[in-house]
């Protein structure tokens, strides 16, 4: 597996509040709930690697 770029504490933060997951709004244009939807999974996926970078750093570190 290849590794990522590591990302800040603080940068996750930034991430899960700018675009948390949200429900739709009927009015909301399609494109724009499209627009969102991409910035959210973008988002969770840069979280969720970062996360499983750290997993895999904390084993590492148990195994040695």
């Amino acid at each position: 597996m290849s590794t990522i770029p590591k990302v800040s504490e603080e940068f996750i933060r930034y991430l899960e509040k700018t675009f948390p997951p949200r429900c739709i709004q009927p009015n909301t244009e399609t494109d724009t709930q499209f627009m969102y939807a991409g910035k959210v999974e973008l988002a969770q996926s840069i979280i969720k690697a970062n996360r499983r970078e750290d997993e895999d750093a904390e084993e590492l570190s148990v195994e040695v």
